[in-house]
C-alpha cells in the first residue's frame, strides 16, 4: 500500500495539467504513444486491481443566481449563491472549479471527502460517476508517468494468438488451453497490480513539481512557471531532498531501483534508445511530433531524468546505463568534451552524419564561378555540391587571396577543407606558395594548407576550358546578337592575357559601349560544357579541365570524414591531410 499522500501527488499544483490527465485525455495520450487502451479497458483494469487512477475528485456543485434580461433574451449571471443567502429568482446548478495550487481548496475537498485515492476505496462502476445526462460527475486522473505501468500491464495481460495454430486444434485442445491460462490468470493479475512500475510512476509524479522543468528540457533552456503563480526558483532553492525522502518513507536505494525499472522498460521498448544522446538535444516541441513507441520513450526519458536528478541531489551521484557513465563517454569522445556541449554536439552530429558544416569550402574569385561550378556538378557530375556538403565562397578577385590565410587556417582547424580556384593573375602562384609554407596557428607542426588544395588556371577559367570559336559564339549570344564576335578577335584577347585588364571584357565594351556581364558569359559557356563535356580544337578532342577540377573537389569532400571524437580530430590535425608537415 502506498503511503504517498494526495497533497504530494498534486505537488504545488502548477504542473497538475501537465502530468495528471482525466480519463479522456489519458486515453488519447496513451494511444498517441502506441498503448492501445480504451475507457472501458481502464475501468476493467481498475476493477481487477491491475491498474488504477492516481486521484478521483467529485467536483462540488454550486448554484448560480440568474436574472431574466429585460428583453427576455437570456439571463444575466449574478454570481454564486452563498450559504445562508436568500434568493427568490432562478438558479443554475453547475460544477465548481478551483486552482490546483489553492491549498485551502485542496484541504476543503479532502475534508468533504470529494478528493480521494481510488486505491483507498472500493471499486464502483464508472456509470455511477456520471450524472443523469451522462456527463462526468466524478473525474478520475491518471499520471502521464503511469504509461510505464500501463505498458507493463498490457504486456502481461494481453495474449498473442496465431490463427494458423487454431486450424489444427480440436475443441478439447481449445478448452484445455483456456483452462490452463485461467489457472495462471489470477497470479498474473495480482503480480501486475504489485509491479514495481507502479511505484516508479508514483515517485516521478510526486517529484515533478521540483524536477519537471529540467526533465523536459533540451539542455539549453527550461520552461518555468510564471512567478506570479508559482515562484519555482524559490521553491527550488528551498527544496530539501533528504527531508522529502524521509517523508515518503523511501531510501536512496529505492530511488535507484525505480530508475532501473524505468531504464529497463525504456531499453526494451524505445526504438530511439540507442540514439538517446543525440535525441536529448532535440527541442521538446519537435520530440512531440514523434509517435507510437518513440514518443512513449520520451515520456519515460523524462522519468529517468526526474529520478536521476533526485538521486544526484541526495547522493551526488547519478545512475547510468552500461558504458554510459561520464568516464566511459570521456574515454570515447575525449577529455573535457562532455563539459563542452557545443563540441560534444559537433562530435555527435558527425557520428550520425547530420553535421551541416561543409566538408569542403570552395573559394572562387567571381560570381560566375560561384554559380557555375556547383551547377556543373548538379547537372553533369552528380552528386551535387550540397549533397556532398560542399559550400562555395566568392572572394571577388585574386587580390583578396592574401587575406585568406586566417580563414583557411580556421576552417582547417574545424576539418573543413578549403579548396581555392584562381585565375593566373596578380602573382597567384606566389600567394599559393606562401600559404603552403606558412605555419598554422592551430597546429604549428603543419602549414596552413597544401598544394593539392589549389588550382591556378594557366590563364583563366574561360581560356583554359573553351576554344576561341566557343568564346566568340558565347560573346555574341550575351550581346543578344547585337554584334558579331569572331574567333580571331578572341584569339587576340588570348594572346594579350596578363597585359592590363580583362581582355574579353575590354573587347566587349569596345564593341558595344557597355560592360560585359561575366556571369552571363559563364552561364552560356557552361551551357556548352554541360552539353559537350569534351571540346574540339582543330579536329582534336580535348577534355575540359574544369571537369577534372570538379571531380577532384568532389573526391576530396567524400574522403574528408568528419571526426566523432577528439582523438580522431587530433590525428587528422597532426597528419598531412590539411597541410604540409613542418619541422
Amino acid at each position: 500500500m502506498s503511503i504517498v499522500t494526495i497533497e504530494q501527488l498534486i505537488g504545488h499544483g502548477h504542473f497538475f495539467s501537465k502530468t495528471l490527465l482525466n480519463v479522456d485525455d489519458f486515453v488519447r495520450y496513451a494511444n498517441e504513444r502506441g498503448l492501445r487502451v480504451s475507457k472501458e479497458r481502464l475501468e476493467r483494469l481498475e476493477q481487477i486491481g491491475a491498474f488504477l487512477p492516481q486521484l478521483r475528485i467529485r467536483w462540488p456543485k454550486i448554484k448560480i443566481k440568474l436574472r431574466l434580461r429585460e428583453d427576455g433574451e437570456g439571463h444575466d449571471d449574478l454570481g454564486i449563491l452563498r450559504d445562508g443567502e436568500e434568493w427568490a429568482g432562478e438558479l443554475r446548478e453547475e460544477h465548481g472549479s478551483f486552482l490546483w495550487w489553492d491549498k485551502d481548496a485542496i484541504e476543503w475537498l479532502l475534508k468533504e471527502g470529494m478528493l480521494w485515492r481510488p486505491m483507498a476505496a472500493e471499486f464502483q462502476p464508472w456509470e455511477t460517476y456520471k450524472d443523469e445526462e451522462g456527463w462526468w460527475d466524478v473525474y478520475s486522473y491518471y499520471s502521464i508517468f503511469q504509461t510505464l505501468s500501463l505498458s507493463r500491464c498490457l504486456e502481461c495481460l494481453d495474449i498473442g494468438f496465431n490463427l494458423e495454430t487454431l486450424v489444427d486444434w480440436s475443441s478439447d485442445d481449445g478448452a484445455r488451453w483456456v483452462n490452463d491460462w485461467k489457472g495462471h490468470a489470477h497470479y498474473i493479475i495480482t503480480s501486475t497490480g504489485e509491479d514495481s512500475t507502479h511505484r516508479a510512476a508514483e515517485l516521478c509524479q510526486i517529484l515533478s513539481s521540483r524536477y519537471l522543468p529540467y526533465a523536459q528540457s533540451d539542455g539549453a533552456t527550461i520552461t518555468v512557471p510564471n512567478p506570479d503563480f508559482f515562484d519555482w526558483s524559490s521553491f527550488r532553492r528551498e527544496w530539501k531532498p533528504e527531508e522529502f525522502l524521509k517523508t515518503i518513507g523511501l531510501s536512496v536505494d529505492d530511488v535507484t531501483r525505480a530508475w532501473q525499472t524505468v531504464n529497463a522498460q525504456r531499453h526494451f521498448h524505445d526504438p530511439l534508445f540507442k540514439w538517446r544522446d543525440f535525441v536529448d538535444f532535440i527541442r521538446p516541441s519537435q520530440k512531440e511530433q514523434l509517435g507510437g513507441a518513440a514518443l512513449l520513450g520520451q515520456t519515460w526519458r523524462m522519468m529517468e531524468r526526474i529520478l536521476n536528478l533526485f538521486q544526484k541531489d541526495l547522493s551526488g551521484d547519478s545512475n547510468y546505463e552500461f558504458d554510459g557513465a561520464p568516464e566511459d563517454k570521456e574515454a570515447f569522445y575525449g577529455k573535457g568534451i562532455l563539459n563542452n556541449d557545443l563540441r560534444y554536439l559537433e562530435f555527435l552530429s558527425n557520428r550520425y552524419g547530420v553535421n551541416p558544416r561543409p566538408k569542403l569550402l570552395l573559394v572562387v574569385e567571381g560570381n560566375g564561378e560561384e554559380e557555375q561550378l556547383p551547377r556543373i556538378a548538379s547537372e553533369l557530375l552528380s552528386p551535387s555540391f550540397s549533397k556532398l556538403r560542399i559550400a562555395t565562397m566568392n572572394i571577388s578577385g585574386v587580390g583578396e587571396i592574401r587575406r585568406l590565410a586566417r580563414l583557411i587556417d580556421h576552417y582547417h582547424s574545424l576539418q573543413t577543407i578549403v579548396f581555392v580556384v584562381l585565375d593566373n593573375e596578380n602573382n597567384a602562384d606566389e600567394a599559393k606558395a606562401k600559404l603552403c609554407r606558412t605555419r598554422s596557428r592551430w597546429n604549428p607542426n603543419r602549414s596552413i594548407t597544401k598544394e593539392d588544395y589549389f588550382h591556378i588556371w594557366n590563364k583563366n577559367i574561360e581560356f583554359d576550358n573553351f576554344t576561341d570559336d566557343e568564346l566568340a559564339v558565347a560573346l555574341t549570344r550575351v550581346s543578344s546578337n547585337r554584334v558579331h564576335f569572331s574567333p580571331e578577335e578572341v584569339a587576340g584577347c588570348r594572346a594579350r592575357f596578363g597585359h592590363g585588364r580583362d581582355q574579353l571584357s575590354e573587347l566587349y565594351t569596345n564593341k558595344l559601349d557597355y560592360g560585359l556581364q561575366k556571369t552571363q558569359l559563364l552561364k552560356v559557356l557552361f551551357d556548352i560544357a554541360i552539353e559537350e563535356p569534351e571540346g574540339n580544337l582543330e579536329g582534336r578532342t580535348f577534355r575540359r579541365p574544369v571537369i577534372d577540377i570538379v571531380l577532384k573537389i568532389q573526391r576530396i569532400a567524400l574522403r574528408n570524414h568528419q571526426p566523432s571524437h577528439l582523438d580522431a580530430w587530433q590525428k587528422t590535425q597532426d597528419s598531412d591531410w590539411l597541410g604540409n608537415p613542418l619541422s
